[in-house]
């Protein structure tokens, strides 16, 4: 005898049995099944917190007195949250671009000054030069030594020619780097103007930064430290300002502690809940990430994203928990029994396991899904 199913189910997966039954209502008069057919199979009833799609921290981007502009509730993308207590700012700006200014004086004036400085290695490479030739010659020749002033032959005496050769090579090659087009860029007041123009931008980047505006559009609520707060408040680096949440896709997060749902091809299930009014509202299936929980440390969360109008209707219900239905969406319907009173009425045939129970009770069908509190069964193959 056949269990007394109807009884065995909730309000819930009732309904959607009989949903899948009167889609396929012809199929279970022409093939007598275990079970009702259904092509939405109650696979478990979990607990998912809701919450929308994006959600964005807004931090501070420095350091200092911060005034909140911003009040909990809808805020606009590039709406001002707050402002920084700037005037530290402004002068440091100033700062940097009067050194600025004095950097790119002091480059014009070297830049200016680049002549002279071509005409003064020249000299000196003359005159290396002549004094290199005088102490070959006397060093062939000390002869010659005789016929020069006594000032001139006591340094001819003592010169050392090989010195002579590489202070020359050096002066030609100063005077090789002076006629190289842009050589100027890498004499040091060339790098002064370019670390003061760095300096300039980043104080500039922290001025803009003193006006902290919404990145994105969606319910602003402020960090616990700014609230009531009536004038400015000293944060730092990184301290948050606040959380802004897009309510226009919510997501349902269901963690995967259910060994049903681990055994499953997630891609075919869909998340339902049951809304305001008792109106059910449907989620597919979007993917899986893992994220620090509170209790549990590390945990893998499956995700099932909500249309844009389900959003709407389930906004009050975000970043609350809520009961939901998991629903594997089979390739065939599948016939449905429940697991309790099929292990009653036949305690023998299902202690091996619920799938040799199944061939064993109604031959020529096998266990196909496996949800909490039901089978899901099919026609073998060979029995078609």
């Amino acid at each position: 005898m056949l269990p007394a199913l109807p009884r065995l189910l909730s309000r819930g997966h009732a309904a959607l049995l009989l949903a899948g039954g009167l889609a396929v209502g012809s199929l279970a008069a022409a093939e007598p099944a275990p079970g009702p057919w259904t092509q939405e199979f109650p696979v478990a009833t979990v607990t998912a917190l809701l919450r929308p799609a994006v959600t964005r921290r807004v931090a501070a981007p420095a350091a200092g007195r911060f005034h909140l502009a911003a009040a909990a509730g809808p805020l606009a993308a590039g709406a001002v949250i707050g402002t920084f207590d700037d005037a530290e700012l402004r002068a440091a700006l100033e700062t940097a671009r009067l050194r600025l200014q004095a950097a790119r004086q002091q480059a014009e004036d070297y830049a200016a000054e680049a002549p002279a400085r071509r005409q003064e290695a020249q000299a000196r490479l003359t005159d290396l030069e002549g004094r290199l030739a005088l102490a070959e010659a006397v060093a062939k020749d000390p002869a010659l030594l005789r016929d020069l002033p006594p000032a001139v032959q006591a340094p001819l005496q003592h010169a050392d020619p090989a010195g002579l050769r590489a202070q020359l090579e050096a002066a030609r090659a100063r005077l090789a780097q002076l006629d190289v087009p842009g050589r100027d860029d890498a004499a040091p007041v060339r790098l002064q103007v370019r670390e003061a123009e760095q300096a300039v931008r980043a104080a500039e980047t922290a001025l803009r930064a003193a006006t902290v505006i919404a990145p994105i559009a969606g319910q602003f609520q402020p960090a616990p430290e700014l609230t009531g707060v009536p004038a400015e408040a000293l944060v730092g680096p990184g301290q948050e300002l606040g959380t802004i949440r897009d309510l226009s896709r919510l997501v349902a997060t269901v963690p995967a502690f259910s060994p049903y749902l681990l055994r499953l091809d997630l891609t075919r299930t869909r998340l339902r809940l049951a809304g305001p009014g008792g109106e059910s509202f449907d989620a597919p299936y979007q993917g899986a990430v893992t994220e620090p929980t509170p209790v549990m440390g590390e945990t893998r969360l499956l995700l099932y994203e909500f249309s844009a109008a389900a959003s709407r209707a389930l906004a009050d219900l975000a970043q609350t928990n809520a009961p939901v239905h998991i629903l594997l969406v089979p390739a065939e319907p599948v016939a449905v029994v429940a697991k309790l009173p099929a292990a009653l009425a036949h305690p023998d045939a299902f202690r091996a396991g619920w799938a040799d129970g199944v061939t064993r009770v109604w031959p020529g069908w096998v266990l196909v899904c496996e949800g909490e509190t039901v089978l899901g069964c099919r026609r073998a193959p060979e029995a078609r």
